[in-house]
Protein backbone atom coordinates (compact mmCIF):
# COMPACT_ATOMS: atom_id res chain seq x y z
CA UNK A 1 0.00 0.00 0.00
CA UNK A 2 1.19 3.44 -0.82
CA UNK A 3 2.86 5.06 2.29
CA UNK A 4 1.80 8.44 1.61
CA UNK A 5 -2.00 7.88 1.17
CA UNK A 6 -3.66 9.11 3.99
CA UNK A 7 -6.05 7.37 6.65
CA UNK A 8 -8.97 7.90 4.50
CA UNK A 9 -7.74 7.38 1.14
CA UNK A 10 -6.28 3.83 2.54
CA UNK A 11 -10.07 3.20 3.88
CA UNK A 12 -11.55 3.89 0.41
CA UNK A 13 -8.97 1.40 -0.98
CA UNK A 14 -9.53 -1.30 1.36
CA UNK A 15 -13.86 -1.26 1.11
CA UNK A 16 -13.44 -0.83 -2.54
CA UNK A 17 -10.71 -4.29 -2.57
CA UNK A 18 -12.92 -6.27 -0.45
CA UNK A 19 -15.61 -5.57 -2.63
CA UNK A 20 -13.84 -6.52 -5.76
CA UNK A 21 -12.58 -9.42 -4.13
CA UNK A 22 -16.11 -10.92 -2.98
CA UNK A 23 -16.64 -11.03 -6.95
CA UNK A 24 -15.95 -14.44 -8.81
CA UNK A 25 -15.60 -14.54 -13.02
CA UNK A 26 -17.75 -17.05 -14.40
CA UNK A 27 -16.47 -19.65 -16.93
CA UNK A 28 -19.26 -18.74 -19.33
CA UNK A 29 -19.36 -14.93 -18.95
CA UNK A 30 -18.80 -14.70 -22.80
CA UNK A 31 -22.13 -16.75 -23.57
CA UNK A 32 -23.98 -14.87 -20.86
CA UNK A 33 -23.35 -11.67 -22.71
CA UNK A 34 -24.08 -12.95 -25.68
CA UNK A 35 -27.85 -14.50 -24.56
CA UNK A 36 -28.61 -10.82 -22.78
CA UNK A 37 -27.67 -9.06 -26.17
CA UNK A 38 -29.35 -10.92 -28.03
CA UNK A 39 -32.25 -10.45 -26.15
CA UNK A 40 -32.62 -6.57 -26.91
CA UNK A 41 -32.83 -5.54 -23.37
CA UNK A 42 -29.80 -3.65 -23.04
CA UNK A 43 -26.97 -4.53 -20.49
CA UNK A 44 -27.35 -1.82 -17.86
CA UNK A 45 -31.05 -2.54 -17.33
CA UNK A 46 -30.74 -6.10 -16.67
CA UNK A 47 -32.13 -7.25 -13.09
CA UNK A 48 -28.29 -8.43 -12.06
CA UNK A 49 -27.08 -5.01 -13.06
CA UNK A 50 -29.67 -3.49 -11.25
CA UNK A 51 -29.15 -5.89 -8.13
CA UNK A 52 -25.48 -5.43 -8.08
CA UNK A 53 -25.70 -1.62 -8.62
CA UNK A 54 -27.70 -1.51 -5.42
CA UNK A 55 -24.95 -3.32 -3.87
CA UNK A 56 -22.41 -1.23 -5.16
CA UNK A 57 -24.39 1.98 -4.23
CA UNK A 58 -24.41 0.30 -0.51
CA UNK A 59 -20.86 -0.23 0.02
CA UNK A 60 -20.40 3.27 -1.39
CA UNK A 61 -22.38 4.74 1.46
CA UNK A 62 -20.34 2.58 4.10
CA UNK A 63 -17.59 3.80 2.51
CA UNK A 64 -18.44 7.52 2.29
CA UNK A 65 -19.39 7.09 6.07
CA UNK A 66 -16.23 5.63 7.38
CA UNK A 67 -14.75 8.77 5.18
CA UNK A 68 -16.73 11.59 6.58
CA UNK A 69 -16.62 10.06 10.58
CA UNK A 70 -13.12 10.36 10.27
CA UNK A 71 -12.48 13.39 8.31
CA UNK A 72 -9.48 14.77 6.71
CA UNK A 73 -6.76 15.83 8.39
CA UNK A 74 -5.43 19.79 8.40
CA UNK A 75 -3.54 19.88 5.47
CA UNK A 76 -5.36 17.44 3.28
CA UNK A 77 -8.30 17.37 0.75
CA UNK A 78 -10.99 15.01 0.58
CA UNK A 79 -11.59 12.24 -0.66
CA UNK A 80 -13.73 11.76 -4.00
CA UNK A 81 -15.56 8.77 -4.81
CA UNK A 82 -14.15 6.30 -6.53
CA UNK A 83 -15.20 5.35 -10.59
CA UNK A 84 -17.85 2.66 -10.33
CA UNK A 85 -15.61 -0.72 -11.64
CA UNK A 86 -16.56 -1.73 -14.47
CA UNK A 87 -17.54 -5.57 -13.48
CA UNK A 88 -21.29 -6.70 -12.92
CA UNK A 89 -22.62 -10.07 -11.00
CA UNK A 90 -25.20 -12.40 -12.25
CA UNK A 91 -28.06 -13.54 -9.99
CA UNK A 92 -26.26 -16.73 -9.90
CA UNK A 93 -23.25 -14.96 -8.47
CA UNK A 94 -20.80 -15.31 -10.97
CA UNK A 95 -19.12 -11.78 -12.36
CA UNK A 96 -19.12 -10.78 -15.99
CA UNK A 97 -17.30 -8.26 -17.60
CA UNK A 98 -19.54 -5.40 -19.45
CA UNK A 99 -20.40 -6.55 -23.01
CA UNK A 100 -18.12 -5.62 -25.62
CA UNK A 101 -18.56 -2.61 -27.74
CA UNK A 102 -19.18 -3.35 -31.55
CA UNK A 103 -16.31 -4.98 -33.21
CA UNK A 104 -13.75 -2.53 -34.82
CA UNK A 105 -13.83 -2.57 -38.43
CA UNK A 106 -10.47 -3.88 -40.13
CA UNK A 107 -8.91 -0.79 -40.93
CA UNK A 108 -9.50 -0.07 -36.93
CA UNK A 109 -7.20 -3.09 -36.15
CA UNK A 110 -5.10 -2.60 -38.13
CA UNK A 111 -3.10 1.00 -37.74
CA UNK A 112 -0.98 0.29 -40.70
CA UNK A 113 -3.17 -0.85 -43.04
CA UNK A 114 -4.05 1.09 -46.56
CA UNK A 115 -7.23 3.26 -46.33
CA UNK A 116 -9.88 1.54 -48.57
CA UNK A 117 -10.25 4.83 -50.20
CA UNK A 118 -6.80 6.16 -51.17
CA UNK A 119 -6.49 9.22 -54.02
CA UNK A 120 -6.47 7.61 -57.42
CA UNK A 121 -7.94 4.36 -58.61
CA UNK A 122 -9.14 1.77 -56.26
CA UNK A 123 -12.76 2.75 -54.65
CA UNK A 124 -10.60 2.32 -53.29
CA UNK A 125 -13.04 2.45 -51.94
CA UNK A 126 -14.19 5.07 -50.66
CA UNK A 127 -17.17 9.94 -53.13
CA UNK A 128 -14.69 10.06 -55.64
CA UNK A 129 -12.05 12.59 -54.20
CA UNK A 130 -11.11 9.48 -51.93
CA UNK A 131 -11.19 6.71 -53.96
CA UNK A 132 -7.40 4.79 -53.94
CA UNK A 133 -4.87 5.21 -56.53
CA UNK A 134 -3.69 3.72 -59.03
CA UNK A 135 -1.22 1.78 -57.39
CA UNK A 136 -3.94 -0.81 -56.53
CA UNK A 137 -2.70 -2.66 -59.86
CA UNK A 138 1.06 -2.68 -60.16
CA UNK A 139 2.38 -1.68 -63.45
CA UNK A 140 3.79 -4.70 -65.62
CA UNK A 141 7.23 -2.90 -65.10
CA UNK A 142 7.40 -2.35 -61.47
CA UNK A 143 10.39 -5.03 -60.78
CA UNK A 144 12.28 -4.04 -64.42
CA UNK A 145 15.63 -4.29 -64.08
CA UNK A 146 16.11 -0.67 -65.35
CA UNK A 147 15.62 1.69 -62.41
CA UNK A 148 15.19 4.94 -64.83
CA UNK A 149 12.00 3.29 -65.92
CA UNK A 150 8.64 5.03 -64.59
CA UNK A 151 5.68 3.26 -65.27
CA UNK A 152 2.50 5.75 -65.83
CA UNK A 153 -1.04 5.29 -65.48
CA UNK A 154 -2.87 6.08 -69.43
CA UNK A 155 -6.86 5.52 -69.92
CA UNK A 156 -8.50 4.42 -72.80
CA UNK A 157 -12.03 3.37 -74.18
CA UNK A 158 -13.17 0.12 -74.88
CA UNK A 159 -16.46 -1.16 -74.70
CA UNK A 160 -17.30 2.15 -74.31
CA UNK A 161 -15.68 2.07 -70.83
CA UNK A 162 -12.64 3.13 -69.47
CA UNK A 163 -9.40 0.66 -68.90
CA UNK A 164 -5.91 1.43 -68.15
CA UNK A 165 -2.76 0.70 -69.46
CA UNK A 166 0.33 1.35 -67.96
CA UNK A 167 3.13 2.81 -70.24
CA UNK A 168 6.48 3.69 -70.25
CA UNK A 169 7.23 7.58 -70.56
CA UNK A 170 9.95 8.98 -72.57
CA UNK A 171 13.33 9.44 -70.31
CA UNK A 172 13.24 13.24 -71.54
CA UNK A 173 9.51 13.75 -70.83
CA UNK A 174 7.75 14.80 -68.01
CA UNK A 175 5.39 12.01 -66.36
CA UNK A 176 2.02 14.36 -65.90
CA UNK A 177 2.16 15.70 -69.26
CA UNK A 178 3.21 12.35 -71.12
CA UNK A 179 0.30 10.68 -69.90
CA UNK A 180 -2.27 13.02 -70.90
CA UNK A 181 -0.36 13.09 -74.20
CA UNK A 182 -0.26 9.52 -74.48
CA UNK A 183 -3.94 9.12 -73.57
CA UNK A 184 -5.37 11.73 -76.07
CA UNK A 185 -2.97 10.67 -79.15
CA UNK A 186 -0.54 7.43 -78.47
CA UNK A 187 -1.60 4.06 -79.56
CA UNK A 188 -2.72 1.89 -76.88
CA UNK A 189 -0.87 -1.84 -76.36
CA UNK A 190 -3.63 -3.56 -76.83
CA UNK A 191 -5.30 -3.13 -80.63
CA UNK A 192 -8.88 -2.98 -78.90
CA UNK A 193 -8.25 -0.21 -76.62
CA UNK A 194 -9.22 3.24 -78.70
CA UNK A 195 -8.90 7.15 -77.86
CA UNK A 196 -11.98 9.18 -77.35
CA UNK A 197 -10.24 12.50 -78.79
CA UNK A 198 -9.68 13.34 -82.08
CA UNK A 199 -5.65 13.69 -82.44
CA UNK A 200 -4.79 17.15 -80.63
CA UNK A 201 -1.36 18.83 -79.40
CA UNK A 202 -0.80 19.19 -76.04
CA UNK A 203 0.72 22.80 -74.93
CA UNK A 204 0.93 21.98 -70.78
CA UNK A 205 0.22 19.59 -68.42
CA UNK A 206 0.64 21.56 -65.07
CA UNK A 207 -0.80 21.48 -61.27
CA UNK A 208 -1.68 24.96 -59.91
CA UNK A 209 -3.17 25.53 -56.39
CA UNK A 210 -4.42 22.04 -55.97
CA UNK A 211 -5.73 21.93 -59.79
CA UNK A 212 -4.47 19.99 -62.71
CA UNK A 213 -4.74 23.11 -65.86
CA UNK A 214 -4.27 20.71 -68.97
CA UNK A 215 -3.74 23.28 -72.00
CA UNK A 216 -4.81 21.88 -75.85
CA UNK A 217 -4.20 23.72 -78.75
CA UNK A 218 -7.50 24.34 -80.62
CA UNK A 219 -9.08 22.56 -82.44
CA UNK A 220 -10.32 20.07 -79.53
CA UNK A 221 -12.66 17.47 -81.09
CA UNK A 222 -14.37 14.14 -80.76
CA UNK A 223 -12.93 11.06 -82.57
CA UNK A 224 -16.41 9.07 -81.34
CA UNK A 225 -20.07 10.24 -81.29
CA UNK A 226 -21.93 13.19 -79.53
CA UNK A 227 -23.11 10.44 -76.99
CA UNK A 228 -19.27 9.41 -75.69
CA UNK A 229 -18.40 13.23 -74.96
CA UNK A 230 -19.17 12.97 -70.81
CA UNK A 231 -16.57 10.07 -70.98
CA UNK A 232 -14.05 11.74 -73.08
CA UNK A 233 -13.74 13.92 -70.81
CA UNK A 234 -13.58 11.41 -68.13
CA UNK A 235 -10.61 10.01 -69.79
CA UNK A 236 -8.71 12.50 -69.93
CA UNK A 237 -9.53 13.36 -66.06
CA UNK A 238 -8.89 9.99 -64.89
CA UNK A 239 -5.70 10.07 -66.66
CA UNK A 240 -3.97 13.08 -65.30
CA UNK A 241 -5.32 12.87 -61.76
CA UNK A 242 -3.98 8.99 -61.74
CA UNK A 243 -0.13 10.24 -63.56
CA UNK A 244 -0.31 13.40 -60.96
CA UNK A 245 -0.51 10.92 -57.97
CA UNK A 246 2.30 8.60 -59.47
CA UNK A 247 4.80 11.51 -60.36
CA UNK A 248 3.93 13.70 -57.48
CA UNK A 249 3.71 11.89 -53.83
CA UNK A 250 2.46 15.83 -52.88
CA UNK A 251 -0.63 15.71 -55.41
CA UNK A 252 -4.04 14.32 -54.23
CA UNK A 253 -4.49 11.40 -57.10
CA UNK A 254 -8.50 12.82 -57.11
CA UNK A 255 -7.82 16.92 -57.79
CA UNK A 256 -9.66 18.59 -60.34
CA UNK A 257 -9.41 18.84 -63.95
CA UNK A 258 -9.31 22.16 -65.65
CA UNK A 259 -9.45 21.90 -68.85
CA UNK A 260 -7.71 25.05 -71.38
CA UNK A 261 -7.57 25.93 -75.15
CA UNK A 262 -4.95 27.75 -75.84
CA UNK A 263 -4.57 28.84 -72.19
CA UNK A 264 -8.03 29.51 -71.91
CA UNK A 265 -11.21 28.05 -70.13
CA UNK A 266 -13.78 27.56 -73.65
CA UNK A 267 -17.20 28.16 -72.86
CA UNK A 268 -18.29 24.79 -73.87
CA UNK A 269 -16.22 21.26 -75.30
CA UNK A 270 -17.38 19.44 -77.84
CA UNK A 271 -20.27 22.16 -78.37
CA UNK A 272 -22.04 20.83 -75.78
CA UNK A 273 -20.26 20.55 -72.28
CA UNK A 274 -19.93 23.57 -70.20
CA UNK A 275 -16.01 23.86 -69.72
CA UNK A 276 -16.23 26.81 -67.61
CA UNK A 277 -15.06 25.08 -64.36
CA UNK A 278 -13.00 22.12 -63.75
CA UNK A 279 -14.04 18.58 -64.42
CA UNK A 280 -13.73 16.16 -61.23
CA UNK A 281 -13.65 12.24 -61.42
CA UNK A 282 -16.88 10.18 -61.82
CA UNK A 283 -17.83 7.25 -59.72
CA UNK A 284 -15.65 4.22 -60.60
CA UNK A 285 -18.16 1.90 -61.30
CA UNK A 286 -20.19 4.22 -63.94
CA UNK A 287 -17.07 5.13 -66.24
CA UNK A 288 -14.76 2.06 -65.47
CA UNK A 289 -14.37 -1.19 -67.43
CA UNK A 290 -15.15 -3.39 -64.16
CA UNK A 291 -13.10 -6.21 -65.10
CA UNK A 292 -9.13 -4.90 -65.43
CA UNK A 293 -5.56 -6.92 -66.26
CA UNK A 294 -2.61 -5.22 -65.15
CA UNK A 295 -0.15 -8.07 -65.42
CA UNK A 296 0.83 -9.28 -68.18
CA UNK A 297 0.32 -6.07 -70.21
CA UNK A 298 -0.99 -7.16 -74.01
CA UNK A 299 1.95 -8.54 -76.00
CA UNK A 300 4.59 -8.92 -73.02
CA UNK A 301 6.95 -11.44 -73.19
CA UNK A 302 7.59 -13.07 -69.56
CA UNK A 303 9.15 -15.95 -67.67
CA UNK A 304 7.68 -18.83 -65.58
CA UNK A 305 6.21 -18.13 -62.97
CA UNK A 306 3.40 -15.83 -64.64
CA UNK A 307 1.97 -13.36 -62.06
CA UNK A 308 -1.38 -12.31 -62.92
CA UNK A 309 -2.73 -8.59 -61.00
CA UNK A 310 -5.38 -6.02 -61.53
CA UNK A 311 -8.73 -4.58 -59.97
CA UNK A 312 -12.11 -5.69 -60.31
CA UNK A 313 -15.63 -4.63 -58.79
CA UNK A 314 -17.40 -8.17 -59.20
CA UNK A 315 -20.17 -9.63 -57.87
CA UNK A 316 -19.13 -11.39 -54.23
CA UNK A 317 -15.35 -10.44 -54.91
CA UNK A 318 -14.79 -13.48 -57.49
CA UNK A 319 -13.80 -13.13 -60.43
CA UNK A 320 -13.48 -16.29 -63.50
CA UNK A 321 -10.59 -16.71 -65.39
CA UNK A 322 -9.79 -19.38 -68.78
CA UNK A 323 -5.93 -19.73 -69.89
CA UNK A 324 -5.93 -20.39 -73.89
CA UNK A 325 -3.24 -21.55 -75.66
CA UNK A 326 -4.04 -21.76 -79.69
CA UNK A 327 -7.60 -21.22 -79.12
CA UNK A 328 -7.98 -24.54 -76.48
CA UNK A 329 -8.85 -23.74 -72.99
CA UNK A 330 -5.45 -25.12 -71.18
CA UNK A 331 -6.73 -24.29 -67.33
CA UNK A 332 -9.90 -22.43 -65.49
CA UNK A 333 -10.69 -21.45 -62.28
CA UNK A 334 -11.33 -18.59 -60.09
CA UNK A 335 -9.92 -15.57 -58.24
CA UNK A 336 -10.86 -13.60 -55.56
CA UNK A 337 -10.80 -9.66 -54.89
CA UNK A 338 -9.81 -8.34 -51.27
CA UNK A 339 -13.53 -6.98 -51.58
CA UNK A 340 -16.67 -7.02 -53.50
CA UNK A 341 -18.67 -4.68 -55.76
CA UNK A 342 -15.62 -2.25 -55.69
CA UNK A 343 -12.72 -2.21 -57.28
CA UNK A 344 -9.90 -3.73 -55.39
CA UNK A 345 -6.52 -5.81 -56.47
CA UNK A 346 -7.05 -9.87 -56.89
CA UNK A 347 -3.57 -11.80 -57.66
CA UNK A 348 -2.44 -15.36 -58.88
CA UNK A 349 -0.08 -17.50 -60.87
CA UNK A 350 0.89 -19.63 -62.90
CA UNK A 351 3.98 -21.64 -61.97
CA UNK A 352 5.25 -23.73 -64.76
CA UNK A 353 3.83 -22.77 -68.30
CA UNK A 354 5.77 -24.10 -70.68
CA UNK A 355 7.10 -21.65 -73.27
CA UNK A 356 4.56 -19.87 -76.04
CA UNK A 357 1.71 -17.43 -76.79
CA UNK A 358 -1.19 -17.67 -74.51
CA UNK A 359 -4.15 -15.49 -73.81
CA UNK A 360 -5.48 -15.44 -70.43
CA UNK A 361 -9.36 -13.92 -69.74
CA UNK A 362 -10.47 -12.49 -66.98
CA UNK A 363 -14.39 -12.23 -66.57
CA UNK A 364 -17.52 -11.42 -64.02
CA UNK A 365 -19.27 -14.20 -62.76
CA UNK A 366 -23.01 -13.72 -63.99
CA UNK A 367 -25.71 -14.03 -60.80
CA UNK A 368 -28.41 -13.59 -63.03
CA UNK A 369 -27.57 -16.75 -64.83
CA UNK A 370 -27.76 -14.95 -68.14
CA UNK A 371 -31.17 -13.25 -67.62
CA UNK A 372 -29.15 -9.70 -66.92
CA UNK A 373 -26.45 -8.09 -69.15
CA UNK A 374 -23.35 -9.75 -70.74
CA UNK A 375 -20.88 -9.54 -68.02
CA UNK A 376 -17.84 -7.65 -68.66
CA UNK A 377 -14.38 -9.68 -69.93
CA UNK A 378 -10.94 -8.53 -70.25
CA UNK A 379 -8.37 -10.48 -72.33
CA UNK A 380 -4.64 -10.33 -72.45
CA UNK A 381 -1.84 -12.27 -74.84
CA UNK A 382 1.28 -12.59 -73.71
CA UNK A 383 4.60 -14.89 -74.20
CA UNK A 384 6.21 -17.28 -72.02
CA UNK A 385 9.80 -16.85 -73.43
CA UNK A 386 12.88 -19.65 -71.25
CA UNK A 387 14.84 -17.52 -68.57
Amino acid sequence: MNEQWSPEERALSSALHETADQVQPGPDGLARIRRRTASGVPWWRSPAVLGVAGGIATATAVVAIAVNVMGPGESETSVQPATTPEVTETDEGTATEPPPSEEPSPEQDDPTSEPTDAPGDHEDPSAEPTEAADETGQPPGDDSADADVTAMPVYFEVAERLTREWQSPPADRDVLFSAVDYSLNAEALDPRYDSLWAPVEVNSVQVVDDVIEVDLRSPVELAAGSSLADEAVQQLVYTATAAASVAREDVDGALPVQLLVDGTPPDTLFGELDATEPFTRAAQEDVRHLVQIDSPAYGEEVTAPVNVTGVAAVFEATVLWELRRDGEVVDSGHTMTEEAFTFSPYHFAFDDLEPGTYEISLMEDDPSGGEGREPYVETKRFTVVEP
